[in-house]
């Protein structure tokens, strides 16, 4: 009798070891698919450069929106993304959606429209 407990405990620990090592495994693949996808988008660039993009578009108006007299900027755009800017957020969406807020003075009139390639933000005053 002693020598079945003796044979069961140790199959019940080698289970339990197994499990551990599957759980390890499972985690480690997880992971490493994980970051493989976010290789392959910063590969292609897209993540970044839509993020710059959304960034430098939102620093451009608040720093027009702040200047003295009247001001008018042509911004170069990347035709593989659309582009928008709403009250207080400019979006860049392509695969993904970046989107970087700004603040804005609301006294001064400020437009932004597309035309081609560019983007052409002007404040009348």
């Amino acid at each position: 009798m002693r020598i079945k407990m003796t044979i069961h405990t140790h199959l019940g620990q080698g289970t339990g070891k197994l499990w551990i090592a599957l759980s390890y495994l499972a985690l480690v693949v997880f992971i490493g698919l994980t970051i493989m996808y976010n290789l392959k988008s910063v590969a292609h660039g897209t993540a970044f450069r839509q993020e710059y993009a959304s960034k430098d578009i939102a620093l451009l108006i608040e720093t027009l929106s702040y200047a003295p007299g009247k001001a008018s900027y042509t911004y170069p755009l990347d035709t593989s993304f659309s582009y928008s800017i709403t009250e207080g957020r400019v979006t860049v969406r392509k695969d993904t959606t970046h989107m970087y807020p700004f603040t804005q003075d609301l006294t001064v009139p400020l437009s932004a429209r597309q035309d081609n390639e560019k983007l052409i933000i002007t404040k009348e005053r």
